[in-house]
C-alpha cells in the first residue's frame, strides 16, 4: 500500500493542480494522495481567495484522498517555517513514502546537493556567507551566493545554479528536501516540473495560468462580481463562463459558479479590522508577533497615519531587505493574532485537522493505527484547546465573508468536514 504526500495551498484550486495531482498518483502508482493545505491564511501573508473547506472539495473531486489542514502559525511563515511545519507533521503520519512537489528544476538531483550543503554547511560555505552578508546583501541573496561558489566546480553550469536558486518553487523544494535531512525522514523527495504560467506571472490566457493570475483576474472583477445578482447580465455571464476556463470540468457539477465567485475574499476586505488592530498596539506589544523585530515595529507605527488598505500599507512598508510577501505575512500574523509562540505550539502539536477524505480510500485507516499525531474529524476538547489560534481566525474570517456576502456567519467547529 503506497502513500504519497504533497504541500499545497490550492489558493485558488485550477486546472494546473488538477493535473498536478493526477500526475502525482500516475508517477507515483500511489494507491493514496494526501494533501496538507494551507487553511484560511495562505504562504505569501493573505487569507485565501476561497474558504479551506471549498479548497478541499476541489481537491478530493480532482485527485486528492486525504485533505489535512496546515496550522496558520505553519501556512503563513516563511518559507523555512513553512517547509519544516509541513513536513514534520507528514511525517509524523507514519505512512507517506513520498513527497511530491511541483519545480520549476524537474530533477531531484540538484535539490539534493543543495540541501546536502545546507545540512552540513560547510567551513567554505559558512565564510561566503558571511563575507556575503557583510557586504550588505540580504540573506537568501547571501546564501544563493554561497551555495553557487560551492556547486559550480561540480557537474553543474553557473547560470543554472543562478536560475535555479532564484525561482520560487524550487526555493520551496529545497526548503522541504532540507527539512526531511533534518527530520531524518525515510520519506524520498520526488518533483514534477511545471507547466503554463510560473509562479507569478499574470497571463491569464496560457494553458494552466497560475493561481496569482487567476487571483488577480477576479480581484480586478470584484466590483462586477459582487454587485451582480442577477447571473444572466451578459457581462458578468460572459465573466463566469471565462472563469469556468480555469477550473477542472467537473467543479461546476458540484457548485454554482456564480455563488461561488461572490464568497471570494481578499486583504483589502479585512483592512478596516487590521486598521483597528494596529491602532491598539505599541511598537513594543507588535514584537508579540511572528515575524515583527523592532525595526518593522517601529516602522509599522511611524506609518499607521498612512495607512489606506491592507495591501497599500504593506507596499508602503515594504524595503530592500524586507519583501513584500514577508511584510504581508507580518501584518497577517497582526491581523489574525499569530504570536511568537504560535509558532512552536504549532510545530509540536499533538493533532492535524482534517478538511475532508473519500469514503473509498484507506488512507484514514492507516494513519489511525500508525500515525504520532491524531487526525482531528471531531474536535475533542483538547483538540479545540490545541487548536484555539486557528479558531480565532477562521471566526474572523467567516465573519468578514458573512459580511462581504450576506451569507449567515458559521462557526469554525459548525463547518462539516468534507467527506466523498
Amino acid at each position: 500500500m503506497k502513500t504519497v504526500a504533497v504541500i499545497t495551498e490550492f489558493n485558488p484550486f485550477h486546472r494546473g493542480h488538477e493535473y498536478f495531482l493526477r500526475k502525482v498518483r500516475r508517477l507515483s502508482n500511489a494507491d493514496n494522495v494526501i494533501a496538507m493545505m494551507s487553511g484560511n491564511i495562505v504562504q505569501r501573508g493573505e487569507p485565501a481567495v476561497f474558504d479551506k473547506f471549498t479548497r478541499a472539495r476541489f481537491a478530493l473531486l480532482n485527485g486528492a484522498d486525504l485533505i489535512l489542514e496546515l496550522p496558520d502559525a505553519i501556512s503563513a511563515g516563511s518559507a523555512p517555517d513553512f517547509a519544516y511545519g509541513a513536513v514534520s507533521i507528514i511525517n509524523s503520519l507514519n505512512v507517506v513514502d513520498e513527497l511530491w512537489f511541483g519545480s520549476e528544476h524537474g530533477s531531484e538531483d540538484l535539490f539534493d546537493e543543495v540541501s546536502d550543503i545546507l545540512i552540513k554547511e560547510p567551513e567554505e560555505f559558512s565564510d561566503i556567507l558571511k563575507k556575503e552578508l557583510k557586504n550588505g546583501s540580504s540573506f537568501p541573496k547571501a546564501r544563493s551566493a554561497a551555495l553557487a561558489s560551492l556547486l559550480n566546480r561540480d557537474k553543474f553550469v553557473t547560470d543554472d545554479i543562478v536560475s535555479f536558486l532564484s525561482s520560487p518553487n524550487n526555493i520551496l523544494g529545497i526548503e522541504y528536501c532540507l527539512a526531511l535531512k533534518k527530520l531524518g525522514s525515510n520519506i524520498i523527495p520526488r518533483t514534477i516540473t511545471r507547466i503554463g504560467c510560473g509562479y507569478n506571472e499574470n497571463d491569464i490566457n496560457k494553458q494552466f495560468p497560475s493561481a496569482s493570475a487567476i487571483r488577480n483576474t477576479l480581484r480586478e472583477n470584484i466590483s462586477l462580481i459582487r454587485s451582480h445578482t442577477d447571473s444572466s447580465d451578459p457581462s458578468y455571464k460572459n465573466f463566469v463562463e471565462n472563469f469556468k476556463k480555469y477550473i477542472p470540468d467537473n467543479i461546476p457539477q458540484y457548485f454554482d459558479i456564480s455563488k461561488l465567485l461572490k464568497r471570494a475574499l481578499f486583504p483589502d476586505d479585512f483592512s478596516l479590522i487590521l486598521r483597528y488592530k494596529l491602532l491598539c498596539e505599541t511598537p513594543e506589544t507588535l514584537c508579540r508577533y511572528l515575524d515583527i523585530n523592532e525595526d518593522l515595529a517601529r516602522r509599522i507605527k511611524t506609518n499607521e497615519h498612512l495607512f489606506k488598505s491592507y495591501t497599500q500599507f504593506a507596499l508602503l512598508l515594504k524595503t530592500k531587505n524586507q519583501t513584500y510577501s514577508h511584510i504581508s505575512r507580518a501584518l497577517a500574523h497582526i491581523l489574525f493574532d499569530i504570536k511568537n509562540e504560535d509558532r512552536q505550539k504549532a510545530f509540536s502539536s499533538e493533532y492535524v485537522r482534517v478538511l475532508g477524505f473519500m469514503k473509498n480510500s484507506s488512507v484514514m485507516g492507516l494513519i489511525k493505527k500508525s500515525s504520532d499525531i491524531t487526525p482531528a474529524v471531531k474536535p475533542s476538547v483538547q483538540c479545540r484547546v490545541a487548536y484555539s489560534s486557528e479558531v480565532f481566525s477562521s471566526n474572523l474570517y467567516y465573519s468578514v465573508l458573512s459580511h462581504v456576502t450576506d451569507l449567515p456567519y458559521v462557526h469554525e467547529f459548525s463547518h462539516e468536514i468534507v467527506i466523498l
